[in-house]
């Protein structure tokens, strides 16, 4: 149903937003807490995120099944789109708050 190419796609964008926004929070929260740590780059924020997902994540076979239909992948790209979204914003008030 839907290309194996436009999955891809969409799940690199994902992990780029995901990356981004990892990448504000730890410079907003943890590298003013601990000035000495080096601020990520999103390639290092989305290889952390991957490793604490690897590890704390069993892999089903379910995975990675492709999605049956455009509502289960559409539900599923709004919900990676909207999580990190929610997080910026809550990181963003957070850290306007401690300022």
């Amino acid at each position: 149903m839907i290309g194996f190419a436009t999955f891809v796609g969409l799940t690199w964008i994902t992990y780029a937003i995901s990356g981004w926004v990892r990448q504000l929070m730890w410079k907003w929260h943890v590298v003013t807490v601990f000035p000495g740590l080096p601020l990520l780059t999103i390639p290092q924020a989305v290889g952390i995120v991957m490793v604490v997902v690897i590890l704390t994540h069993p892999t089903r076979t379910s995975d990675f099944e492709e999605p049956t239909s455009i509502k289960t992948f559409i539900g599923a790209l709004l919900m990676n789109l909207v999580y990190p979204a929610l997080v910026l914003v809550t990181g963003w008030f957070l850290h306007l708050s401690f300022k």
